[in-house]
C-alpha cells in the first residue's frame, strides 16, 4: 500500500467514526499489514503527518471511489489542508460544495417522485441509495449518481408509464431478459433504475426466495419523508452479494464496502446473524465476507463487526489481494479499459467455463451485454450481429500498439487468481 492510499483510508475511518464514543474509536489498533506493525490512529491526529503523498493519486481515489467530498470534509477539520497546494485544495472544495449541492437536488427529487409514485398505489421499496445514506453521520456527503427501486412485478409496467409521464425517458426496455431498466430525465439530470429483482435472474437464488419468504420492508425516515426499504438482513446480504457480482465482473469499490459495514454497524441489533451466516456459507462468499470485514477491521475502525464475523465463521484469510482489488477498481471497476475488457474472463473463470467457451464470449457477448454497449441493438435487436463487427472494431482501435489486449490479458490473470484465493468459484445459480 501506498502513504497515499493509507492516508485516503484514514479519511475515510475518520468520517465513518467520527462522533462516536472516543474510547470505542481512539483505542481501537490498526494492524498495517505491509509493516507488520500497530499504528494507533486518534480522530485528533494529523492524516498525513510526514508521509508523501502524491495529489494526483489522491484526486483520482477521491473520484473513482466517489467519495471527494468525504475526504474534503475530513481535511477541512484538521491541519492537513494548510499541506495541500492552494489552487488543488479550492479546487477541491469547489467540486465538493458543487456535488453536495447536487445530491441535495437529486435527494429532493427522488424523495417527491417518491410520494407520488406511493399516491399512484405503485408497490415498491428503495434499495441502496437513500437506504444506506441515512445510517452516515452527514447522509449528503454520501453522494450516489442515480436512485435504485425494486417495484412489484404486477406494477413494472404503470410504474414505467408514471415515469414517462413524469418526464424520464428510459435508456434501456426492461423485458424477460433483464432485471432492471434505467431512466434518465434530461430536466433534471435524476436517474432512476427500475428492478425486477435485486440481482440478474438466477444469480442468487437463495437471495431471491430469501426476499419471497422475509416479505418484509423497513420503513425509514429522511428528512421528513417516509420510504419503503428492504429488511436489515436482506439489504446486508444483498449488499453482500451485490458486491460479491461487481468483483466477479471487474470490481467494486470503497464506497460499496463502507455501505456494507455501515449496515453492519447500525442494524447490528435488528440482524439475523446466523441467518446471514448461514446463507453466506451455502453461497460460497464465506472467505469473501471476512476479507471485507477484515479490510474494516484494520483499516476503517469497524473492529466490533469483525469480531462478530470472526464468532461465527472463523478468522479471516489475508485481505491484501482483495484491498488492492478494491482500491484500485473505483466505483464499479471502470478505473482502465484493460480491467473492464477483463470481464468475460473473469465471469467465465468464476462460471467454471472452458476455455474455449470463455474465448467465444469474449468475442460474442450475450445480448443484454451488447445492449448497454451499444443502444441502437436495445432498440433493434436484429442488428445484434452488426454490433459484434462493431465492437471488434473498436476494439483494435482503441488497443493500438496493444497495450490495452495486453493490460485485458494481465488484469484477466490477476483477478482470475484473486477470484479463486476467496473462493469465487462460479455464479450463483442454485
Amino acid at each position: 500500500m501506498t502513504d497515499t492510499q493509507e492516508i485516503f483510508l484514514k479519511c475515510l475511518r475518520q468520517f465513518v467514526n467520527s462522533g462516536r464514543n472516543n474510547a470505542e474509536v481512539n483505542c481501537q489498533n490498526v494492524k498495517c499489514q505491509e509493516e507488520n506493525s500497530i499504528h494507533e490512529i486518534s480522530i485528533h491526529e494529523s492524516l498525513i503527518d510526514d508521509k508523501e503523498i502524491d495529489f494526483n493519486e489522491f484526486d483520482l481515489l477521491m473520484r473513482w471511489h466517489h467519495v471527494l467530498p468525504i475526504v474534503v470534509e475530513v481535511l477541512s477539520d484538521s491541519v492537513d489542508y494548510e499541506k495541500i497546494p492552494d489552487e488543488l485544495w479550492k479546487k477541491w472544495k469547489k467540486e465538493s460544495r458543487r456535488l453536495v449541492t447536487i445530491q441535495f437536488q437529486k435527494n429532493y427529487t427522488c424523495m417527491e417522485l417518491c410520494e407520488k409514485m406511493k399516491k399512484a398505489g405503485i408497490r415498491f421499496c428503495v434499495i441502496k441509495g437513500i437506504q444506506c445514506q441515512v445510517l452516515y453521520k452527514k447522509p449528503e456527503l454520501r453522494t450516489s449518481k442515480d436512485m435504485d427501486i425494486l417495484v412489484n412485478e404486477q406494477d413494472l409496467e404503470v410504474c414505467n408509464d408514471f415515469l414517462v409521464d413524469e418526464g424520464f425517458k428510459p435508456k434501456n426496455i426492461l423485458d424477460e431478459r433483464a432485471y432492471e431498466s434505467s431512466y434518465y430525465n434530461p430536466n433534471n439530470n435524476v436517474v432512476i433504475d427500475v428492478h425486477r429483482s435485486l440481482l440478474p435472474i438466477g444469480d442468487n437464488i437463495i437471495l431471491e426466495n430469501l426476499l419471497k419468504a422475509t416479505g418484509e420492508v423497513n420503513t425509514f425516515r429522511y428528512e421528513g419523508h417516509c420510504f419503503a426499504g428492504l429488511e436489515d438482513t436482506v439489504l446486508l446480504f444483498y449488499l453482500i452479494s451485490h458486491a460479491e457480482k461487481h468483483f466477479i465482473i471487474s470490481g467494486f469499490g470503497i464506497r460499496q464496502l463502507l455501505d456494507i459495514l455501515m449496515v453492519a454497524r447500525e442494524k447490528k441489533n435488528n440482524i439475523k446473524w446466523d441467518c446471514l451466516f448461514e446463507m453466506v456459507e451455502k453461497t460460497g462468499m464465506s472467505l469473501f465476507v471476512k476479507a471485507m470485514f477484515q479490510i474494516g477491521d484494520r483499516y476503517l475502525g469497524f473492529s466490533e463487526e469483525y469480531r462478530l464475523v470472526c464468532d461465527h465463521i472463523g478468522e479471516c484469510v489475508d485481505c491484501g489481494n482483495l484491498l488492492w482489488d478494491i482500491l484500485d477498481a473505483g466505483s464499479f471497476g471502470k478505473t482502465s479499459t484493460g480491467r473492464m475488457h477483463s470481464v468475460h474472463v473473469t465471469k467465465g473463470k468464476a462460471a467454471g467455463e472452458s476455455r474455449i467457451k470463455i474465448v467465444r464470449k469474449a468475442l460474442f457477448p450475450d445480448i443484454v451485454y451488447m445492449r448497454r454497449q451499444f443502444s441502437y441493438v436495445d432498440r433493434h435487436p436484429w442488428l445484434l450481429p452488426v454490433s459484434f463487427w462493431h465492437r471488434i472494431i473498436r476494439y483494435l482501435k482503441e488497443k493500438g500498439d496493444g497495450g490495452v489486449k495486453n493490460g485485458s490479458l494481465q488484469f484477466a490473470k490477476k483477478r482470475s487468481s484473486i477470484l479463486k484465493q476467496y473462493g469465487i468459484k462460479k455464479l450463483k445459480s442454485s
